[in-house]
């Protein structure tokens, strides 16, 4: 198992350096997704984190490896 508590964003050369980590595992746990996501600005959300998430989609398939991103919520109006 490998944890790492910081992690660049999307950038170019993110997969790259994800897959100098990867040594055969099955899962990658992302938590906090929003924290790795670059926005543009330039679309609605749903296009913009489909765009942004393709290249981890196409590194799961082609390594036949389960992604999870993490999504938090606030409920109830609470902060934290």
């Amino acid at each position: 198992m490998f944890l790492a508590k910081e992690w660049p964003t999307m950038e170019p050369g993110f997969i790259k350096q994800l897959e100098g980590f990867l040594d055969g595992p099955r899962l990658i746990v992302i938590d906090v997704l929003q924290r790795i996501l670059v926005h543009k600005g330039q679309g609605n959300a749903y296009t913009e984190d489909y765009d942004v998430m393709k290249p981890l989609h196409e590194l799961a398939r082609a390594r036949g490896i389960t992604v999870l991103g993490i999504h938090h919520t606030r409920q109830g109006g609470q902060v934290g």
